[in-house]
Order: C-alpha cells, then structure tokens, then sequence
C-alpha cells in the first residue's frame, strides 16, 4: 500500500509539475500584463525625457533672454557714461576759455560719480548673477524631482505587478495541492501521511525552482526585440501578400493590355491603306493652294473695286504692264481738277526709260488726252499724270469761287473772330491782302493801325506805314503787353488793328518764344471782349506744327490760306478735314483758272495784279474760295489809317516819300476827338455790305442816288455805267 501511495503521490507530482511546465494560459495571462507594464514604462520614460528636453530648452531660452537683456542694459549704461563724458569735457573746456576768474576748487563730481556708477554696476551685475544661478538651480532640481518621481512611480508599479503575479502563481499551486491532499484522508496510517507530506514539499520546492528558472529564462530576453521581431515577421507577411494581390492585377492587366494591343494592330492594319490614300490626298490639295498662292502674291495689286475713272485707268496701265513683265502694284490717286497724278508701286524697280517706252500704248489703252510720262515722285513711288477730259475753259471762274467784287464779304466773314491768321508762302502776296484788307475797313472810319515788323527795311517792305517795332523781340513784347492789357479789361476807345507780321519768326526766338506763343493764345481769347479792337497775324503753314503753333491752335483763328497753304491746310487743319476730299478737287479747278488767266494775259504770277485766289475757314460757316483782287502799294484810303508808330523822323526817312510829311495823330479826326460811341469793325463792313454791288465793274463802293433810295451811283470812274438801279 505504501509504494501504491508513494507511486500516486510521486504521479500527482509530475502532474503537477508537467502542468506547471504545460498551463500556458495562466503564464501567456502574465506575460501580456507584463509586457503592458513594460511598455507603460517606456513610455514614461520618453514623456520623462521630453519634459527634460523641453524644461532645458525653456530654461535655455530664459537664460539667453535674460543674458541678451542684460547685454543691452550694460550698453545703455556704456552710453550714458560716455555721454557724461563727453558733457564733462565740454564743460571744462567752456571753464578754460572764458576770462572768468577761478572759482575755488570744488571736488571732482564726475569722477565720483563714475565711481559710484561703476560700484552701482558691478553690484548689479553680482546679484543678477546670483539669482539667474538660483533660478538655473531650483529650476534643475524640479527637472530632476519630476524625472526621478515618475522613475519611482513606473518602478513601483512593475514590482507591485511582479509581486502580483508570483503571490497568485503560489496561492493557485499550493491550493490546488492542499485540495488534492485532503482528498488522500483515507490513508489508514499517520506514516504514510507524513511521508505524503513530505513528498507535497518537495514537490512545492521543484515546483518553486522550476517556476523561477522559468522566470530568469524568460527574463532573459528582450521582450522588445521579441516585439520588433513579431511585427517584422506581420509586416513581411503582410508586404509578401499585397506584392502578391499587385502581381496577379499586373498579370491580368497584361492580358487586357495584349487584347487591346491585337485590336488596335487589327484596326490600323486594317485602315493603313484608307489614311495612306487620304495623305495623298491632302498633300495634293496643299500642292494646288500652294499654287495658288504663289500665282495671287505674283499677281499686281489693282483697286478693288475700281472706283472711278482714274482707277479704272490705273488698273488697265497695271495690267497692261504685267504683260510685258513689268510688276507695279496700286498706289495711290491724286485728283488735279481735270487731270489726276497715278501713283504705283515699282515693284520689280523697272528703269523709267523702258516704262516711258510704253507710254504710246498706254495712251491708246486708256484713251488718255496726252501720252502717258512716268516719273520718280517725291515719296519714292512711280508717278504718271493722266488727263482724261480736256481743261476746262479759264474765261470765267468755278461757281464755288467768289470773285473780287465780294471781297469786303471775305472781310466781313474774317472780321466774324477779332483775331485773323493769313497763311501763305513768301511771296504769295501776304502783305498785299493785308494792306486790300486794312484799306477796306479804313474805308468806314478812322482807323488805328499798330503795325509789328520784323523785317523792317527789306527790300520787299511795301507796307508804307509807321511801325510800333521793328524787330521779332520788340514785336514779342508788344505782343506780351497787349495780352496782359485786354486780360486786366483794360480796352481802348478807338478802333485799333494790331498786325503782327512774320509772326513765325516771333514765336521762334528762344527766349521769349515760348511767353509770346502764351500772349498770342491769351489774346486771341481776350481781344473778343474789346469791341474796337482786332488782330491780324501772317505767317507760313509749312512752319504750323514745328514752330510755336499747332493745327489746333490756328483752328481759333479767322484762317485766310492763300495759294499753296490751301492745300497744306486740307491736308493738315482738324477744322476741314471734313470735306478734304471735296476741297482738294475744288483747289485743283481755281488753280488751274488763276493759272490759265495769268498764262493767257502774260502776267507774272508773284505780281501785284496778277490771279490769285485764297481759302477762308471761319469757325461755323462752309470753307469758301475768294479771287483776291489787284492791289498796289497805295491806300485809297489813307487818310483813315492813323500810323500808332514809335519810329522818329530820321528812321522813317524811306518811308515819308510814300506816307504824309507829318504824322497823322487823333487830333485830325473830331469823330475819335469828340468821343463818340466807338463803332466796330464787324458793324462797319455790314454797313459797307449793305451798298450794292455795281453790274459792271463789280465794285462795291456806291453811293444813293434820286429821292427812291433804289438808285445807285458807281464811284469807280473807270466804269462806262454811272448810274444804276438796285435795291440795298
């Protein structure tokens, strides 16, 4: 019975201890708590180590503040010792140049004071420093407290843990045991009871060893690197299985990539012959434009459409020249009245010789009056006149053109603005239509003429008249004067006509051009305000837009632009540009009368009686065309023109064999003497336009005759008819 006892109890044992050695579940239960509390500490750990990195980093930082703020207050105390200084050597120096006398010595308060400033100093800089390493201290031990307790506490934790375990480990054996030993309380003897127990502790001492063998085995290894392991092994399979999922997708893509693949390669093979043929196709269509193209960039330039004779006819003499290998294109046209100059391009710079060759045939082709000439213009193009009507006849003006019986109506319309412009060219016979012009009004009242000329002694002066200045800076002043007198309403009280001469020059003088342009615009807006006052200015058109005034400015002027200065204002003024294209042919008609008359008469055309005609561009009113009448150099009316000159005697010595002995004053007139209520220019010439014109001589200058008021005497006495009837 005793070796039956001792086999079950030696069984029970190895039981017990193969349990010990198999229960994995109690041990894995351990393990993972273990493990948790492993990691807990880690983690308290690194939470430790980053509030000490960050504690150090915030104390770093109030270090170096306090250390930079500490800098500048030591540069501030730097400075002010400086500046004391400084303070206290000017003092002495003010104490060792004045003659005072001495003063008794008084102790050095800058020194002292720099002693106790430096005392002061160090004695802050000392305790400073002091408390700074008190706070780096108490703020290092707090770092190291927090560090330290929550060590312990992660410590303190993990051994209550262990004990934890091993207490329920042994309690759970050892209750196991003692519930099997009681079950054995049938042994009939107290020896086999106590040789039982004897075997229990034994088997409790094998079962303890191995359970702390077990223990330190474990212990021994790392439970991390055990960790890292499994998750490597969890990442490879996982990493093993998607590269495994992405092959077999790559693998079925290819497939459908390989079927796409066979049906395109069935499409193109299949179509290959179809684009090849529609290739061809389009680069024979390109081959034809191409063609094309060439043969239209090849081809003249004509006008399209063909407006016109002229273009008709400058699109025959293009295309007939194409013929024979000579490439002109379009140019442009100029209308001259009966006749047109063709301008074209030379494209193929074709010498003029062999372009005049054909000129025979282009007259036959366009049925032109006259062969057909080319020659070189003046903008590079080639030029050719064609005259397709004949000229028309020069007996008597266009209808258009007033003739020179209206000529005080173009001095009325002029006088519509007080300030009138008269452009022309040297020698056109400015000056002339300007004495026409001065005669006429003179020939209502008295009249006051301030004459300005800058070219005064010429062999051309004809003006026979005293001159208020003489020289382009005097008539510049003058011009200033005026401007400043009409802008204070200072007006004059007989009527006055300030004529300014070769006003070009004035407004060109360097120093008082630019303050006489501002005078002339000043008053050409003022002058309107002075009923017995008016202004004429004379200058060239070439010289508008490069010197002193521009277009615009000579737009507010009453224009007169005779000859050649017609045709530079249509193509220059913004005030006609309206009806260039009908002034141009209407100037092309009165030039071409005015030269037939001065060819068929013989008469030199720079002659004072010789044709001219002139344009008149008032603001508001239609462009119109005058004939300018005959003028010599003396005034029918000179009598009325009351010379406001500053020349003396001995300088206007020429000038007395044509003007009066004596000079002609206010006091010879009682109508300006007496003050009456003055008359303006514009209100005498209607007076003058009311009288009619004479039928035969075409003169205005008639007088009433009979008690009916309808009957007129002509006071030309080189007219056959003396006496007329008209109504006024």
């Amino acid at each position: 019975m005793q070796a039956v006892a001792f086999g079950l109890l030696c069984g029970a044992i190895g039981a017990g201890v193969a349990g010990e050695l198999v229960g994995e579940g109690d041990e894995a239960e351990a393990l993972g708590y273990w493990n948790q509390e492993r990691t807990r500490s880690i983690q308290a750990q690194r939470q430790a180590a980053l509030l000490s990195n960050k504690l150090r980093g915030e104390l770093k930082s109030k270090v170096q503040a306090q250390a930079v703020q500490l800098s500048n207050q030591r540069e501030t105390v730097m400075g002010l010792e400086l500046e004391l200084q400084r303070l206290h050597k000017i003092q002495r120096w003010t104490v060792q140049n004045n003659a005072a006398p001495a003063a008794p010595a008084q102790p050095d308060i800058a020194a002292d004071s720099a002693d106790y400033r430096q005392a002061i100093h160090g004695q802050f800089i000392r305790v400073y420093r002091a408390r700074l390493f008190a706070a780096v201290r108490r703020s290092t031990t707090e770092l190291h407290g927090a560090i330290a307790a929550e060590l312990n506490k992660t410590r303190d934790r993990n051994d209550d843990a262990l004990q934890k375990i091993q207490r329920d480990l042994s309690n759970k054996l050892r209750g196991d045991w003692l519930r099997w030993i009681r079950s054995l309380d049938w042994l009939p003897h107290e020896s086999m009871r106590s040789v039982f127990m004897d075997c229990v502790d034994v088997g409790e001492q094998i079962a303890g060893e191995l359970s702390a063998f077990k223990v330190r085995f474990r212990n021994s290894l790392n439970v991390g690197e055990r960790r890292e392991l499994m998750q490597l092994r969890e990442q490879h399979r996982s990493t093993v299985k998607a590269q495994l999922t992405e092959t077999l997708a790559a693998v079925s893509n290819l497939d459908g990539q390989r079927q796409e693949l066979e049906a395109t390669w069935t499409a193109v093979a299949t179509d290959a012959e179809q684009q090849i043929a529609n290739l061809i196709g389009e680069v024979e269509r390109l081959r034809l434009e191409l063609a094309q193209e060439q043969r239209r960039t090849k081809a003249p330039i004509l006008w399209e459409p063909a407006i016109g004779p002229y273009q008709q006819c400058g699109n025959a003499i293009i295309t007939a020249l194409a013929r024979e290998g000579i490439a002109l294109h379009r140019g442009y046209i100029r209308p001259q009245g009966h006749k047109a100059t063709i301008a074209l391009h030379n494209v193929s710079s074709t010498a003029l010789d062999a372009l005049n060759g054909h000129s025979e045939a282009l007259q036959n082709l366009t049925t032109a009056l006259s062969p057909i000439q080319f020659r070189r213009g003046d903008t590079g193009l080639i030029e050719c006149s064609v005259q397709l009507q004949p000229k028309p006849s020069t007996d008597t003006p266009p209808r258009y053109c007033k003739g020179e019986g209206e000529f005080i109506k173009l001095v009325k319309l002029l006088s519509s603005k007080p300030m009138a412009y008269l452009m022309g060219a040297t020698g056109s016979g400015k000056s002339s239509l300007a004495r026409k012009i001065l005669d006429t009004i003179a020939a209502a009242q008295p009249t006051v003429i301030r004459l300005h000329d800058p070219q005064h002694g010429s062999a051309e002066d004809r003006w026979a008249l005293l001159k208020a200045s003489t020289s382009a800076t005097g008539a510049a002043e003058s011009l200033m004067t005026l401007a400043k007198r009409l802008e204070q309403s200072k007006f004059l009280e007989h009527p006055t006509v300030h004529l300014f001469d070769e006003i070009d020059g004035i407004l060109a003088l360097e120093s008082e051009g630019a303050a006489a342009k501002k005078a002339l615009l000043k008053a050409c807006k003022e002058i309107r305000h002075a009923g017995n006052e008016t202004g004429i200015i004379m200058g060239q058109s070439s010289t508008v837009g490069r010197k002193g005034l521009q277009w615009d400015d000579v737009d507010n002027f009453s224009a007169i632009y005779i000859g050649g200065a017609a045709i530079h204002a249509i193509q220059k003024s913004p005030r006609l540009d309206a009806r260039k294209s009908e002034l141009k042919a209407q100037y092309a008609e009165v030039e071409d009368y005015c030269q037939g008359r001065n060819e068929a008469e013989g008469i030199d055309p720079k002659a004072p009686y010789a044709y001219r005609f002139c344009l008149l561009s008032v603001d508001g009113r239609k462009p119109e065309w005058y004939l300018i009448p005959p003028f010599d150099s003396g005034y029918t009316h000179r009598s009325n023109l009351l010379d406001s000159g500053v020349q003396r005697p001995g300088q206007a010595l020429e000038q007395s064999k044509t003007v009066q002995a004596e000079t002609v004053t206010l006091s010879d007139f009682p109508l300006l003497e007496e003050k009456r209520e003055p008359i303006s220019a514009i209100g005498v010439l209607e007076k003058l336009d009311s009288a009619p014109i004479c039928p035969d001589c075409q003169a205005a200058s008639n007088r009433r005759k009979g008690k009916t008021g309808n009957r007129w005497h002509c006071d030309n006495q080189g007219c056959d008819r003396k006496s007329f009837t008209a109504k006024p």
